[in-house]
């Protein structure tokens, strides 16, 4: 997989048989202009839910302290 690349839901199922998983958590980061974003993403399969997470930052130095955010 390259940085680029995104999970669809078929992988994400896959991924949770193999690690006998009910929920995957995962994200991404992206640098636009000078902002900063992170996204969470809950597949919640035994649920059959799925819940975006998202929040962003001015720099990346308060990146971190904005994924309090995203709990």
């Amino acid at each position: 997989m390259s940085p680029q690349s995104q999970l669809d839901l078929q992988t994400v199922k896959r991924i949770a048989e193999f690690t006998h998983a009910d929920t995957i958590v995962f994200g991404q980061y992206e640098k636009i202009g000078g902002a900063d974003y992170a996204s969470t993403h809950d597949a919640d399969l035994a649920n059959d839910r799925d819940i975006t997470l998202k929040t962003d930052a001015p720099n990346e130095q308060q990146l971190l302290s904005s994924l309090d955010q995203i709990r």
